[in-house]
């Protein structure tokens, strides 16, 4: 859907994604081996939120949109403890498929002891479905990663760089750790800290910027950012599209 309706936006040949079809073939395999579910009700709703994502032209840019909020947990894994694993989505709630990788597969298991070397596998079908919530679902370490290490997690009120040093239910403002699983649209954050569909700039969530919503730069928009408008604009690659859309309110998705 989103290929035709850029293909339509741009004026351009549809050209399908070449990452679908690897996509589908994943998470048919794990679907049909029993390791992976589907909770149907939050499908329906991912489906829907993609579908508002995409209405109109203003959201063309050179990169895909961030998936909506809605689309965060749509997998249910199916594997315990020891179980072999092609995915840490595969397994159930709070455990890791430790050691898979692009060809290889992996065990289900608990979070890694700080010392013990983490950040070194590859999970492809996370990656595929977009599931940011993959590390916090199923998190490699009881702490947090950092230079291949697990290291312990810092606690309200301790410095921090990055959202993933914190503990659970709580976020880096870019100073300190602070309480809550994420920042508020237009709140201070690190990194990784904004909810699904924001992104962190200039340490401040924003909902990205559609066509016509003023901008300073092109991290801000959907497309780029017209310097000369102080806007953004649909970007269709080497050429950009005169469409312009009505500011609107930006509010955070409960």
């Amino acid at each position: 859907m989103p290929d035709t309706r850029r293909a339509a936006c741009c004026k351009q040949p549809r050209s399908a994604s070449s990452l679908a079809g690897e996509c589908t073939r994943q998470l048919t395999a794990a679907l049909v081996s029993g390791a992976l579910a589907i909770d149907a009700d939050a499908a329906r709703r991912c489906t829907s939120a993609i579908e508002r994502q995409h209405d109109g032209c203003d959201w063309v840019g050179t990169t895909p949109p961030p998936p909506p909020v809605e689309c965060g947990e749509v997998t249910r894994g199916q594997r315990a403890v020891g179980a072999l694993c092609r995915s840490s989505l595969e397994c159930a709630t709070g455990l890791r498929c430790h050691g898979v990788g692009p060809t290889e597969p992996g065990t289900c298991g608990t979070p890694l002891a700080d010392g013990l070397i983490c950040g070194a596998a590859v999970d492809t079908l996370a990656v595929f479905l977009r599931q940011r919530s993959v590390d916090r679902r199923h998190p490699e370490c009881a702490g947090f990663c950092l230079q291949h290490r697990c290291r312990s997690a810092s606690t309200l009120g301790q410095p921090c760089v990055s959202n993933v040093a914190c503990a659970p239910d709580s976020h880096c403002d870019g100073v300190r750790c602070v309480a809550g699983a994420n920042a508020a649209l237009d709140g201070p954050c690190a990194d990784g800290g904004c909810i699904a569909g924001q992104l962190c700039i200039g340490h401040r969530c924003i909902v990205p910027r559609r066509a016509g919503e003023a901008c300073t730069s092109d991290v801000e928009c959907l497309g780029r950012c017209d310097a000369a408008r102080g806007s953004c604009v649909v970007s269709c690659g080497a050429g950009t599209v005169e469409l312009r859309s009505a500011p609107r309110k930006l509010v955070s998705p409960q």
